[in-house]
């Protein structure tokens, strides 16, 4: 099939997702629209996908999983920090797709370094990739002007026949049922221009989204010089070598700086024994309990706050090192490997202690005073941060190429999948609540950097307070504050911005609305004290 066919049908494919992306975003609420898009993204890729005949690796096809889990996740959180991050990752394993979609390569087996030189490739390829397409499009329409003398009266006619008979029944039909009107209502709505500035605002987003859709597609899909395809158009597949028969990898550069397994023993030695140190010192204070600590003018808290970041950087620091010292140590298989291997898996070690009391620290200091973003974050991070060095585990031990890059990524997604499934906001409010029925403060001015998704843990709590709690008030009040905001969203409301997170909010408000105090516009919730500097 002639090229400049796939790119007619690229810039097709692109406008008609422009005007959806106008239909489910201009003026709306983030919500179902973003997974529904992402969908019809995918349906696209591989409807283009069968129109070119290109054929696919389909163990690059997992990378679709974490996209869809990330853009229904857009439509159940309504953190807005978790929302960034959801549509951040979105973005990238939508990039990653369309890079590795019609390649040989293997997602998997590539290092990190061509992961991220795919996220620049594809980025700045899709902004220039529909000039040619457009181009390429006009030539074969100028060569074979489809629509031509007779063909165009008719398509004219039919319109003109088939537009009013269309809305006179649509009238009729309406006017027998109120259902079928209200949906007639809201398709119509979706092209109501209100003047000049909407059609022209309506107007860029459908060229942008249209730019970007006919860019992804034919990058996706079209050859691209200096890569090897699975199939490309009308050729025939390509057999893809097993690994026992694909050739060696050609040999990289002579490495500018390395160093002899007694350079990198030294330094690897050395943490060793300074990590060993550290680790004694952790046992016998920290590990130890309060009554060890006797510095002068720190409690145990403030103890255990001071060291929580720094044991993270130097874990990640850590890691760095060892990664640098493996590429650059030149060593002998046998008894140089043996000796590389064991100092690296002693300071592993050393580094899973410091991880675990870096765990303990900060789980002190939310006991203490309470749990916040800063403080659930990097909680939820040390954990990946430890799977990672499983990674490098398998990256020292040669257990398959580049498994350490692919470590990375599975880490990254598992991270931000990870804050999804916790339900931050929900989690901290829950955290919070049973520490004050435990007998601890609770700072309300906190609610100031919660989301709708705390709602359901905090409206329970707010029904079960003796009307006398000083704190009722205060949680009455930012609960009427956003059931008004919710309620007045819904005015509007469309079934593409249907949002989880903020729908059962909706419902659990209305729902206890008699309960709730009336709004009060003098109120603003306090500064509080409650929590340390450590959590702004």
């Amino acid at each position: 099939m002639d090229r400049r066919v796939y790119a007619l049908v690229a810039v097709v494919f692109g406008l008609a997702l422009g005007i959806i992306g106008n239909v489910l975003f201009y003026n709306r609420m983030l919500g179902l629209s973003v997974p529904l898009y992402v969908l019809l993204l995918t349906a696209a890729l591989f409807a283009f996908k069968q129109i070119t005949g290109q054929a696919t690796l389909r163990r690059n096809l997992w990378l679709f999983v974490p996209l869809i889990f990330f853009a229904v996740m857009v439509a159940v959180r309504a953190d807005e920090t978790i929302t960034f991050l959801n549509l951040a990752a979105v973005l990238a394993l939508t990039m990653l797709i369309a890079h590795y979609f019609p390649l040989a390569n293997a997602f998997d087996r590539d290092p990190l370094a061509a992961h991220l030189i795919a996220l620049i490739e594809t980025g700045v390829t899709t902004v220039f990739m529909p000039v040619d397409q457009i181009i390429q499009s006009g030539r074969w329409l100028r060569q074979n002007r489809p629509l031509h003398g007779r063909g165009v009266s008719s398509v004219v006619r039919g319109l003109m026949l088939a537009v009013p008979i269309v809305v006179v029944f649509g009238l009729l039909l309406a006017s027998a049922d109120e259902v079928f009107a209200q949906y007639i209502n809201q398709v119509t709505a979706l092209f109501q221009f209100r003047g000049v500035e909407a059609l022209f605002e309506q107007s860029v987003i459908v060229g942008f989204f249209a730019w970007f859709a006919c860019g992804g597609l034919a990058y996706a899909v079209l050859k691209r010089p200096n890569a090897r395809y699975v199939q490309v158009g009308d050729q025939a597949a390509q057999e893809l070598p097993t690994e026992e028969e694909a050739p060696a990898a050609p040999k990289g550069k002579k490495r500018a700086f390395t160093l002899n397994l007694v350079e990198a023993g030294i330094v690897l030695g050395s943490v060793v024994g300074l990590f060993g140190v550290f680790v004694l010192i952790q046992f016998a204070y920290f590990f130890g309990g309060q009554s060890n600590i006797s510095l002068d003018g720190f409690t145990y808290a403030e103890y255990a706050r001071r060291g929580f970041f720094e044991l993270v950087a130097v874990s990640m620091l850590t890691l760095a090192l060892m990664l640098w010292l493996d590429y650059v140590t030149i060593r002998q298989q046998g008894t140089q490997q043996r000796i590389f291997r064991g100092l690296a898996l002693g300071i592993v070690a050393l580094t899973g202690v410091m991880l675990w009391s870096a765990h303990l620290r900060l789980s002190l200091y939310e006991e203490v005073y309470g749990y916040t973003h800063l403080r659930l974050y990097p909680h939820v991070f040390m954990g990946w941060l430890a799977v990672l060095y499983g990674f490098f585990l398998l990256m020292l031990f040669r257990v398959r190429p580049n498994v350490f890059s692919l470590g990375v990524v599975i880490c990254v997604i598992g991270y931000l999948g990870s804050l999804n499934l916790i339900n931050v906001d929900y989690t901290i409010m829950r955290q919070n609540i049973d520490r004050y029925r435990a007998g601890h403060e609770l700072d309300i001015g906190y609610l100031r950097n919660v989301s709708e998704d705390a709602i359901p843990a905090l409206l329970p709590f707010y029904l079960e307070l003796p009307e006398d709690a000083p704190i009722r008030y205060g949680i009455g009040q930012w609960l009427r504050r956003e059931y008004m905001v919710l309620d007045g969203q819904r005015g509007d409301f469309s079934v593409i911005e249907a949002h989880a997170g903020r729908d059962m909010a909706w419902a659990l408000l209305s729902a206890a609305d008699g309960q709730l105090p009336e709004f009060d516009p003098n109120y603003s919730l306090p500064y509080s004290d409650t929590y340390a500097d450590f959590a702004r």
